[in-house]
């Protein structure tokens, strides 16, 4: 156990912790630094734990942070134990589980999310998007003339292409839409956003890709984009048939254009 003034100095640590932070070549001074920007918020506190756990071995090691009373001033109060046998497996487990879930919804080509996401982990965002009456938007993406790239330059170039345009879609969503390589030379991204974001979007990744060029090649894509509206209830599948409706029209057009369903 561990106690912090107001001042975030230490006034009071048992025996367990000294022969921690030995064990660990970790003075109090270097501890109090971990917790120096924690002004008593719960947001910073839980920053300077996670900081403090990432110093000893998480995998060993359980940490509680929390602020109390204590002799009339507040302080923080932390607690620190060595995990269990059942906890630590527990820990390992859910770990392989996460290098599971990246190895089975990752495109091992581009980085993306795969199909494998589309469907099984998409399908159920979507549905809870659509009952919380969510506006949700699919841009469909077609890297064009892939195979005759294939077939005049050659599959590893034609895969560099396929990485130049996935990068340019990873650039250019945010953190909360989820971008995918359907399969081949196609890509979704699904943005829960009003259209005018998502035209924001698809319009960046097109520039983008107009910027790339690859042993002489300078790709473009098709673009078809579909949404769902408020207190409409398309399923993904729609969604995904409308879009790729609007693909078909950018494709007829001469290729390298976008347009609505």
């Amino acid at each position: 156990i561990m106690i912090f003034d107001q001042n975030l100095k230490n006034i009071y640590s048992n025996k367990a912790i000294d022969e921690l932070m030995k064990k660990n070549k970790m003075s109090k001074e270097k501890l109090e630094r971990l917790y120096e920007g924690c002004h008593f918020s719960i947001a910073d506190l839980e920053v300077a734990t996670s900081n403090l756990m990432s110093i000893l071995s998480s995998s060993v090691f359980k940490i509680e942070g929390k602020f109390l009373d204590y002799k009339n001033r507040k302080v923080i109060f932390l607690e620190i134990g060595e995990k269990t046998k059942d906890e630590i497996l527990l820990q390992t487990l859910k770990e392989e589980e996460e290098v599971y879930k990246r190895k089975m919804f990752k495109d091992s080509l581009t980085g993306l999310y795969n199909r494998n996401f589309y469907e099984e982990e998409l399908r159920k965002i979507y549905s809870s998007a659509t009952i919380q009456n969510k506006l949700i938007s699919m841009i469909l993406i077609d890297l064009d003339n892939l195979k005759n790239i294939n077939d005049n330059y050659g599959h590893l170039t034609g895969d560099k292409v396929l990485k130049s345009v996935a990068g340019a879609i990873r650039k250019n969503v945010r953190k909360e839409d989820y971008e995918i390589r359907i399969g081949g030379d196609e890509f979704a991204v699904i943005v829960i956003d009003r259209i005018e974001t998502v035209e924001k979007i698809a319009e960046k990744i097109t520039e983008n890709v107009k910027s790339i060029e690859i042993e002489g090649i300078k790709p473009s894509i098709s673009i078809g984009i579909s949404q769902q509206k408020y207190n409409t209830k398309k399923s993904i599948d729609e969604l995904f048939i409308e879009a790729d409706k609007a693909l078909y029209k950018s494709k007829n057009e001469g290729k390298g254009t976008m347009n609505y369903f």
